[in-house]
C-alpha cells in the first residue's frame, strides 16, 4: 500500500456495537427510563456517547507508535445514525488528531458537502475524497 511504503502505518478504529456497549454501561434503571421515552437517547447520545466515543479514539491514538504519521481509519458509523451526527463527532476528534484521519462514509458527497445515507441536509468539510477508478 503506497501510505504504508510513505511511512504511514494504518489503524483502524471500528465504531461498530459501541452504541450497544454504551447503553449496556447505563445504569439499569436509568437506561429502563430512556426507553420509556426514546428521545432521551439522543439527547444523552449528543452529550455521554460522544463523551465515551472521543475517549475510545483518544486511546487508541495513544496506542499508535507515531501516531503524527499515521492514518486512522473510522469505520462503524452506522451505529451514529439518529442520535449523533458524523460532523458532531468529527469535530471533536480533529482537534486532538496528530495524524490523518480517513472516514468510511456510507452517504453522498455533492462537491465538499456531505450527506450521512441522506440523512440531513450535508455539512461542508475540507476533505478530500477517495473516488474509484469506476
Amino acid at each position: 500500500m503506497v501510505t504504508k511504503d510513505a511511512g504511514h502505518p494504518w489503524v483502524r478504529i471500528d465504531l461498530k456495537g459501541s452504541l450497544a456497549r454504551w447503553l449496556a454501561s447505563v445504569d439499569e434503571e436509568e437506561r429502563a427510563e430512556w426507553f420509556t421515552n426514546p428521545g432521551d437517547i439522543e439527547l444523552y447520545a449528543k452529550s455521554e456517547w460522544k463523551d465515551v466515543l472521543t475517549q475510545f479514539f483518544q486511546k487508541e491514538v495513544a496506542r499508535a507508535t507515531a501516531p503524527e504519521r499515521t492514518v486512522f481509519a473510522l469505520t462503524g458509523l452506522m451505529d451514529l445514525y439518529d442520535f449523533l451526527h458524523v460532523s458532531e463527532l468529527i469535530d471533536g476528534l480533529e482537534k486532538t488528531l496528530p495524524g490523518f484521519l480517513l472516514v468510511f462514509f456510507p452517504g453522498e458527497r455533492e462537491g465538499n458537502t456531505y450527506r450521512f445515507l441522506d440523512a440531513r441536509t450535508g455539512w461542508n468539510y475540507l476533505g478530500a475524497p477517495i473516488l474509484s477508478e469506476k
